[in-house]
C-alpha cells in the first residue's frame, strides 16, 4: 500500500536524520568547542592553547578545578570529533548519507 510504503521511508529518513545531526553536533573542531558556541561566547572571554575557556565574561580568571571539568567536556566531544571525521575520510560516510537522505525525501 502507498501509506505503508510513504511510512517505510519516513521511517528511513529519520534514522538518516539523525545519523547526520551527530555528524553537523562534531563539525567544529575540538579547539573551537568553546569559542564556537554562542552560549559559550557569552560565558567566556579568553581560552588557552587547547581552546579549554581560561577568562570568564567577567574578566575573572576560571578556578582550575572548573578549567579541569571544562577540559573533561572538551575532551568528550573530541573523541566524538574524530570518530565523525574518521567516517567521513575512509569514504564520504556522511556525504553519501545526505545524498541517501535527499534520495528519500523527493520520494515523500
Amino acid at each position: 500500500l502507498e501509506a505503508d510504503r510513504k511510512r517505510k521511508i519516513q521511517n528511513q529518513f529519520d534514522t538518516k536524520t539523525k545519523e547526520y545531526s551527530k555528524f553537523l553536533k562534531f563539525a567544529a573542531s575540538p579547539k573551537e568547542f568553546f569559542s564556537g558556541d554562542a552560549a559559550s561566547k557569552d560565558k567566556y572571554s579568553q581560552y588557552n592553547e587547547e581552546g579549554t575557556p581560561s577568562v570568564d565574561a567577567k574578566g575573572e580568571a576560571i578556578p582550575e578545578k572548573t578549567q579541569q571539568k571544562l577540559k573533561k567536556e572538551q575532551d568528550k566531544y573530541a573523541s566524538g570529533y574524530d570518530e565523525v571525521q574518521k567516517k567521513e575520510k575512509e569514504g564520504g560516510h556522511y556525504s553519501k548519507l545526505k545524498a541517501e537522505m535527499d534520495a528519500l525525501q523527493a520520494q515523500l
